[in-house]
């Protein structure tokens, strides 16, 4: 369960983020070091991404974004936590 959310959170938050910036996939891909399909499949939350890519990610964004970013997991895990109790 923690997994997808986590998932659903970070696919939304890369697609709005390429959406912002004007980017496609190839450019997003190409930025982070992965091929277009492997992309695909994080930004629909069919996969999840490697320590290298979620670095490399934090490494392209802006602080603003870096801190949406934070901003969202931990949300996330707080609703966790709310589910579990």
């Amino acid at each position: 369960m923690k997994d997808r959310k986590m998932s659903a959170v970070f696919s939304t938050f890369i697609k709005e983020t390429r959406l912002e910036k004007a980017l496609t996939q190839e450019s997003m891909a190409e930025q982070l070091g992965i091929s277009v399909r492997s992309y695909a499949e994080l930004e629909h939350g069919r996969s999840l991404c490697s320590m290298r890519v979620f670095i490399r990610l934090m490494s392209i964004l802006d602080q603003e974004r870096q801190l949406r970013l934070i901003a969202l997991f931990v949300g996330a895990l707080n609703e966790e936590e709310k589910d579990a109790e």
